[in-house]
């Protein structure tokens, strides 16, 4: 193995040692709650469960069913996943891009994927985020490998398989596959390539797939509801004013989310790295300013939403891969040498990333799992409570309880994230602005209501504190006590 071989493994080492420096203090929550307890919860549903409960990354959920199969459920477990696919992932943008251009680029860009403000948040929850980051730099890989071999059958098969196996664990990704296939193809063409069997069948098969998996799952899943929580992350197109006011926020909020450097200088870093592209690859340009078009078409259409941090992540992939491929770009036009220079020499890149890293990370400020320690009250009511007891759980409360209590749950079909209880006198707040009185007395009959009642409540909203007094003086109950943990409490109401 050659010097620089062996600097460039160290430089992929060092990678990881920030990353993983930079998540670790968010490993380990005391408890898992709201969306995450969901995935948590997926231990104890049923494999046919899994489609229903997983919205747009059913495959996420197998995924994860599979690993707690193997590896136990735990909230430290739970984590791994994401935790694992957040420190890959600048160790995998970094060897896309190492023979592709200088090492300086190479470096700048992962060690800027190691500090992506969203993806460091995430990197720590049990979601699929930052596997979409990995699933989207591997089909990009794909589809340049075959750019550079349109002959090669292996590479567009190769290209096929991420393409469909991508989406089935995350469909978002499926606007970076579509991007990578159609790319490819203009690089075959651009070649004057024939298009083989193998070419047309991967093409047909990237594209059946996903539009059979959306078909069969994501168009039921993708409720109305879930974009009206999204509402405050689209572009309002009702006049072109609002249209621009929106579109400027939403690229604001977008670039704050990818970088951790200020967001009007990245806006205008990444405008002139995609305009070098568009000038001299067309088709990469095509590969890596695609999603990123297409999610400004989906939050115009109010169909999915853009700068919401989260939703944004799988567009790191190509808007990380496309800076990188058009700084090269400009690069080659100011004819800067592309060997025996500073900006490709192995030890000033290992110093360089050791040095950015390290300065960013101590200035960077990483964002803690959010401590919501249910289950400890969960466990303590269980031992306490007394039949004919009803548990009121808090809005949003029943997936921590779904997830921690000893009761038979019921995942109900068609409606992710909505389970049934085979406990009766186990009453969930519909919605926040509903009435905790209203809710009981919709949801119990009246001599259902004669024991205590338990309320519990985490992921606290504003009106959490007048939860409590409205339920004692609506119900006419006296509070018999209050237990309190980090971040989540819990109420005991006498009964009638």
């Amino acid at each position: 193995m050659g010097v620089k071989r062996r600097l460039d493994l160290g430089i992929a080492a060092l990678l990881v040692a920030a990353a993983v420096a930079v998540r670790m203090s968010s490993l380990g929550p005391s408890s898992l709650w709201l969306d995450d307890a969901w995935v948590g919860f997926v231990h104890r549903a049923d494999w046919s469960d899994l489609a229903d409960m997983g919205l747009t990354s059913p495959g996420f959920l197998f995924v994860m069913k599979a690993w707690f199969g193997v590896f136990g459920f735990s909230e430290l477990g739970a984590q791994i996943p994401a935790f694992l696919a957040g420190v890959v992932g600048p160790v995998v943008l970094f060897g896309l891009l190492r023979r592709r251009t200088r090492r300086c680029v190479a470096v700048a860009a992962s060690a800027l994927l190691v500090l992506a403000p969203a993806q460091v948040t995430y990197s720590t929850h049990a979601k699929q985020y930052t596997l979409e980051v990995v699933l989207g730099l591997v089909i990009i890989w794909a589809a340049l490998r075959v750019g550079e071999r349109p002959d090669s059958n292996r590479r567009w098969w190769s290209l096929a398989a991420v393409s469909v196996v991508g989406p089935l664990v995350s469909f978002v990704v499926v606007s970076i596959s579509a991007c990578a296939v159609g790319s490819a193809l203009v690089a075959a063409r651009r070649d004057r390539q024939k298009l083989g069997t193998a070419s047309i069948g991967a093409t047909v098969v990237s594209g059946v797939v996903p539009a059979l998996l959306y078909l069969t799952v994501v168009r039921e899943n993708a409720s109305s509801s879930l974009r009206l929580y999204w509402a405050g992350n689209y572009i309002d197109e009702s006049s072109p004013a609002s249209a621009l006011r929106t579109s400027a926020e939403r690229i604001h909020d977008l670039s704050e989310s990818l970088f951790s450097l200020p967001a009007e200088l990245m806006v205008i870093v990444v405008a002139l790295c995609f305009g070098a592209l568009a000038w001299r690859r067309p088709g990469v340009f095509v590969m890596t300013a695609g999603p990123l078009a297409l999610a400004f078409v989906m939050a115009v259409l109010d169909y999915a939403p853009l700068g919401g941090g989260r939703t944004d992540i799988y567009l790191i992939a190509p808007v990380f891969t496309g800076v990188a491929l058009g700084a090269e770009v400009m690069l080659d036009e100011l004819r800067l040498p592309q060997r025996r220079s500073v900006l490709n020499s192995p030890m000033p890149a290992a110093l360089a990333v050791t040095a950015l890293v390290a300065g960013s990370f101590l200035a960077l400020e990483t964002a803690d799992y959010p401590s919501e320690d249910v289950r400890p009250l969960i466990e303590l009511m269980e031992t306490q409570r007394q039949p004919g007891d009803v548990v009121f759980l808090y809005y949003r409360v029943d997936r921590a309880y779904s997830l921690y209590a000893d009761v038979e749950v019921e995942v109900l079909d068609g409606t992710p994230y909505e389970v049934a209880f085979a406990d009766e006198l186990v009453v969930t707040q519909a919605w926040r602005e509903r009435d905790p009185v209203e809710q009981l007395l919709l949801s119990l009959e009246p001599d259902e209501l004669t024991g205590r009642i338990w309320l519990i409540g985490t992921h606290f909203r504003s009106d959490w504190d007048g939860t409590a007094d409205r339920l004692a003086s609506g119900l006419g109950r006296e509070e018999l006590g209050r237990w309190t943990s980090d971040g989540a409490e819990m109420v005991l109401f006498a009964g009638s």
